[in-house]
């Protein structure tokens, strides 16, 4: 479950971070001022931070896999459509409102959520630091990557690229509800059995508890 986090954090922060390298190409090829392409961006992370309260509650609500396979939708389609964008319009419903809004189903709001429901109270720091991680280390390597897509197939391949490696997210996501189904009825602020918490449970202070 925690290798299943940090996987979708890692992707989703790290094709973020790689829309930097698109900026040349982009306002080159549409023929528009760099803070067209600069604003589209700002659009995404506006919304990526407004939606991050309302995303929590419906995480809270449905199950944090439901939210990142629609996240894992909004980005991926997102990247798909900016590919083949040829205005400033589409730039922005693509590339600002679509990808804001996967990356707000797809970040560390959901994620950590799931994961501090998942593994004992005590070793949730450590858990948030292996995840957290992993955004960091997405940030680290996917551009390198992004970089020599771009130079090997062009920018609006490039894209396409990112989109298929962005779809892997929803497979990775339907892990993050283990710990709620597995959660006994009338439970419901109980810590889950630390039977399941995967490589957290051998230093929690009840991991070895014997099951009843």
């Amino acid at each position: 479950m925690l290798i299943a986090a940090a996987v979708v954090v890692t992707i989703s922060m790290g094709v973020r971070q790689a829309f930097g390298v698109f900026l040349t190409p982009v306002v080159a090829e549409l023929g528009i001022g760099r803070e067209v392409f600069g604003f589209a961006i700002a659009v995404q992370n506006l919304l990526f931070g407004l939606m991050q309260p309302f995303i929590g509650m419906i995480a809270d609500r449905f199950g944090p896999s439901r939210v990142v396979l629609a996240g894992t939708a909004a980005y991926v389609a997102g990247l798909v459509l900016a590919a083949s964008t040829g205005s400033p319009t589409g730039l922005m419903v693509t590339l600002g409102v679509a990808v804001g809004f996967g990356l707000a189903g797809t970040s560390f709001v959901v994620v950590l959520g799931a994961v501090g429901r998942a593994v004992p109270e005590a070793r949730r720091p450590q858990c948030f630091a292996l995840v957290t991680a992993g955004g960091s280390f997405g940030m680290f390597a996917v551009v390198p990557g992004a970089y020599a897509m771009l130079d090997a197939f062009g920018w609006r391949d490039a894209i396409l690229l990112l989109a298929i490696a962005a779809s892997a997210m929803a497979a990775f996501g339907f892990a993050l509800d283990g710990a709620r189904r597995r959660r006994p009825q009338g439970t419901a602020g109980a810590a889950p059995a630390p039977a399941r918490p995967v490589r957290c449970r051998h230093a929690g202070p009840g991991a070895s508890r014997s099951r009843p």
